[in-house]
């Protein structure tokens, strides 16, 4: 049976915060890609909108599934996608919104290009990312790899912008926030791998140290950093 992990009240109300930020409206068709965070999509789901989420992994629509059957949620369709080749028309939505999950893309321009042919003219994309010095960033691609298994790219927050203009979209960086990291606070049962893990924090440079705080309790890794979201605009 499909679960959803217990929210604080403070991710709560910024999940609030966000979907209040978009001002959305009652007609807006809305396109979630590549989601972590099934909490985000009920929330979502309350204010009543057309909601097509799409993913790589089965597994993840899979669950997520299972959940929106459970919740009796009828107006999110789920669906597996090529996320850098998507297959909804041209224009199809007023509103894209990727949460953490630019960085997975093999081809982040040729996602964005995807995102900005799907949307309607002047739509709103709303990007959801970590901003790292360089030491931090390397630090983030690799433990990426080692729990999660899979290549992620971690931006530098001008780099995500200078791509956006790049791909036709205006944009802007909204806020940031202290974040508690989902990707990164998990219980590691590998005791060679809780202890390299381990290693490469208490190794980090002093740069990087004063820009993430971290714990490892009971075989579990929990970081603090900041993250920033970015409303783009179809141009």
């Amino acid at each position: 049976m499909a679960t959803i992990q217990n929210e604080t009240l403070s991710n709560v109300q910024e999940q609030r915060d966000t979907i209040q930020f978009l001002g959305l409206r009652p007609s807006d068709k809305i396109l979630i890609m590549r989601n972590d965070e099934g909490s985000f999509v009920l929330e979502l789901a309350k204010e009543g909108n057309e909601i097509d989420l799409v993913d790589s992994r089965e597994e993840v629509l899979t669950a997520l599934k299972e959940t929106l059957v459970e919740r009796k949620v009828a107006n999110v369709e789920t669906q597996m996608e090529d996320l850098e080749h998507l297959s909804f028309p041209d224009n199809t939505f007023d509103v894209v919104i990727a949460r953490a999950s630019l960085r997975h893309f093999n081809d982040p321009e040729r996602g964005l290009m995807e995102i900005h042919r799907v949307l309607k003219e002047y739509g709103k994309l709303l990007l959801y990312e970590m901003s790292f010095p360089a030491s931090l960033k390397s630090l983030f691609e690799s433990l990426s790899f080692i729990v999660r298994g899979e290549h992620a790219y971690y931006w530098n927050y001008n780099e995500i912008l200078a791509l956006l203009r790049e791909t036709g979209f205006r944009a802007k960086l909204i806020r940031p926030s202290e974040y508690k990291s989902n990707n990164f606070t998990r219980r590691i049962t590998d005791p060679k791998l809780l202890e390299s893990v381990r290693e490469m924090l208490l190794n980090l440079d002093d740069e990087a140290k004063q820009q993430l705080r971290f714990e490892i309790v009971d075989n579990t890794c929990v970081m603090w950093y900041e993250t920033y979201d970015i409303l783009a605009t179809k141009l």
